[in-house]
């Protein structure tokens, strides 16, 4: 069962107020009722078990209970670099990099992508995108969502992976994920190109970079929403919890 977020941190005992498209998700899509208990979470991260104790037009109020764990978070740091792809495809990629534990999607322009993603377009779209991220950390039950940023530039790309100890590039020319020795390693990169790949002119560059390796998943060639997916969990299969 997912959780609902509180504008509020949470005291047990004490009632908490739920309003705006979580009052709508727990009351409408839920369909919950007085009485009901469900799982509630705070912004400070903490969850409870709570009750539903009274609705109102525009907000709800759950008496909070007993204290619920949180799935740990990975304990290495893990970064998605997606090539802009089409809005359901991307939608797609969003919700399992949540769900396999990725701390930031980086969404990046390169020469293949359907439509150049610009400063102000990503900023019109991302509440919308945030919006798919939390549905599917509270679907996971997964305690955080992803940052979200944009690499406007392919050369903001290269410099932002600099910062990152391996980074692996999804490319039909590399090896085995088996091959790369990823122990003390504390934070890894995951490069998916767009549909129809990256150029080559950018896979060299990202080749250039001395801590980019290059990955071959699968044997065949996939969608992009597809390596993503199958990347991320690989990568988390290989880094662990």
């Amino acid at each position: 069962m997912p959780y609902f977020f509180s504008s509020n941190n949470l005291i047990p005992g004490e009632e908490a107020e739920v309003a705006g498209d979580e009052m709508r998700h727990l009351l409408l899509s839920h369909r919950a009722k007085k009485g009901e208990k469900v799982k509630l979470q705070g912004p400070d991260g903490k969850r409870f078990q709570a009750e539903l104790v009274k609705a109102g037009k525009g907000s709800c109020y759950l008496k909070v209970l007993s204290p619920i764990p949180i799935p740990a978070e990975p304990k290495a740091e893990t970064v998605l670099f997606q090539a802009v792809v089409a809005e359901k495809a991307l939608d797609l990629v969003l919700q399992k990099a949540t769900e396999l534990g990725a701390a930031k999607v980086v969404l990046f322009n390169s020469k293949n992508v359907p439509a150049m993603l610009s400063v102000g377009k990503f900023s019109s779209k991302k509440e919308r995108w945030g919006r798919v991220l939390k549905e599917a950390a509270k679907q996971s039950e997964r305690g955080r969502f992803p940052e979200l940023v944009l690499a406007e530039d392919f050369k903001i790309l290269l410099g932002m992976l600099g910062s990152i100890e391996r980074v692996f590039l999804l490319d039909a020319d590399g090896a085995s994920p088996g091959s790369y020795d990823v122990e003390k390693k504390r934070s890894f990169g995951l490069v998916v190109g767009p549909e129809g790949g990256l150029i080559p002119e950018e896979v060299l560059a990202l080749r250039a970079l001395p801590n980019v390796s290059v990955w071959a998943i699968g044997g065949f060639v996939l969608r992009a929403d597809t390596a993503a997916t199958g990347g991320m969990a690989v990568l988390r299969a290989l880094v662990g919890a």
